[in-house]
């Protein structure tokens, strides 16, 4: 059972930690190719996406960076550069076992747009 909520408290009673593992960037489609199978065969994977922000009401932007990470490496998807993928399998579990920074699931097939 997961926890829905977590106060600002809990948040503030944690360790800091940083990651110190490495980090691929992958700008183009000859890297993404590099890397694709390895991020397929992970088990355990986090995702999660970074957009330019908008401050006018019904403006929304592209989505520019696609991060994911395993327990051993993480990897930084330049879309905004190279465009997405046409398929990415993320992991082996159903869409809904995903979770985003967010905490909340991301409902997800691990296909990205074309």
């Amino acid at each position: 059972m997961y926890q829905n909520e977590i106060s600002k408290e809990e948040v503030a009673a944690l360790e800091l930690i940083q990651y110190e593992g490495p980090i691929r960037v992958i700008d183009s489609m000859e890297t993404f190719e590099e890397e694709i199978e390895q991020i397929e065969r992970e088990q355990i994977l986090g995702f999660d996406t970074e957009t330019r922000p908008s401050f006018k009401k019904g403006k929304v932007y592209p989505t520019s960076l696609i991060q994911i990470s395993s327990l051993e490496k993480a990897w930084i998807l330049r879309v905004n550069r190279f465009g997405y993928p046409k398929r990415i399998a993320i992991g082996r579990n159903p869409p809904e076992d995903r979770t985003g920074l967010t905490g909340r699931p991301e409902k997800t097939s691990g296909r990205f747009p074309v």
